[in-house]
């Protein structure tokens, strides 16, 4: 009886080393990685082409399709075989330009990516779940994107003429994989765009807000300075017009010339950054007893005059 408890026992004390041999042949079929990392190796590579960036971007190609290219790159492997893809999940630009981010439009364009617009955070460019960019494992030609970038055509923020749009990039730690994925090398390069400036075209006449309600008298002096202002599509102030402004008045429509005559001033004046300005303004009514309501039509070479300012004179 004691030999068989002893035998017992020593079947009862192999039972755990046995489970433990046999889960620890078990495969496990999960993979753990660092949030953003591959499981394969270091392979991905970013590289900047030798197309260069346009020196100037025009205010009026506000559709999508009419963004213009920036930056242009190829996405390949190393040739380090790992049995996994490089796939791009995430890919982030930094804008260094003086350009306002909120009124700017960046697009990705190349395989697998047709006009993805991005989205923007603080001066951060970041394109996310659009499609992926998916190089085969071990493919040293690539795939070749372009980043395309335009000012929109809403007024949102503070963008000027002449300012600039540039990106720079750092692919070892702005562009992001997904866990079935090879890695970025962590020795490519950085690079970056060049600056191209924003190219205010002037195409008409506005008065803002300078004529707004004004309300004037006889022979006296218009409250205020009153302003032309040379825009273009979108309102944006061309700050290299210079071209002579002339301003008129007319009656309900032009150009029916008002009955009165507009003076105080000169009335045609160059523009001085896209602005031609006005201290003084007078009507003298034609019945100094009979109240006139009144248009100021703006003219100027190679631009739609403005007719759309009415100014009430009393007597």
């Amino acid at each position: 009886m004691r030999g068989f408890e002893k035998i017992r026992g020593s079947i009862f004390l192999w039972i755990p080393f046995l489970l433990v041999a046999c889960i620890a042949q078990k495969p496990i079929d999960l993979i753990f990685t660092e949030s953003g990392k591959g499981a394969g190796v270091e392979s991905g590579d970013i590289v900047k082409t030798a197309l260069a960036t346009p020196p100037t971007i025009s205010s009026i190609l506000n559709n999508v399709n009419q963004a213009v290219t920036i930056l242009e790159f190829t996405v390949k492997e190393n040739g380090s075989r790992d049995g996994y893809p490089l796939q791009i999940r995430t890919l982030k630009f930094t804008h260094t330009g003086t350009a306002d981010i909120a009124e700017l439009r960046f697009v990705l364009e190349g395989p697998g990516s047709n006009n993805t617009v991005a989205t923007t955070s603080g001066n951060s460019i970041i394109f996310k779940d659009f499609g992926d960019i998916i190089i085969t494992d071990g493919d040293q030609t690539g795939k070749t994107y372009q980043l395309k970038a335009q000012i929109r055509s809403s007024v949102n923020g503070a963008t000027t003429d002449n300012q600039t749009i540039a990106v720079n990039i750092s692919p070892s730690i702005d562009a992001e994989v997904i866990e079935a994925s090879s890695n970025m090398l962590p020795s490519v390069a950085a690079f970056a765009s060049g600056s191209a400036a924003i190219t205010i075209v002037a195409s008409e006449l506005q008065g803002k807000s300078s004529f707004t309600g004004l309300i004037a008298t006889h022979t006296n002096d218009f409250p205020g300075t009153q302003s032309i202002y040379a825009t273009d599509v979108n309102g944006r102030v061309d700050t290299d017009f210079t071209a002579s402004i002339t301003i008129s008045a007319h009656v309900t429509v032009c150009p029916n010339a008002a009955p009165g005559s507009l003076g105080g001033d000169v009335l045609a004046k160059s523009a001085v950054a896209g602005v031609a300005s006005w201290a003084t303004l007078t009507y003298t009514l034609t019945n100094p007893l009979v109240a006139e309501s009144i248009r100021i039509r703006a003219q100027a070479a190679g631009v739609s005059d403005q007719c759309s300012a009415v100014v009430t004179v009393n007597p």
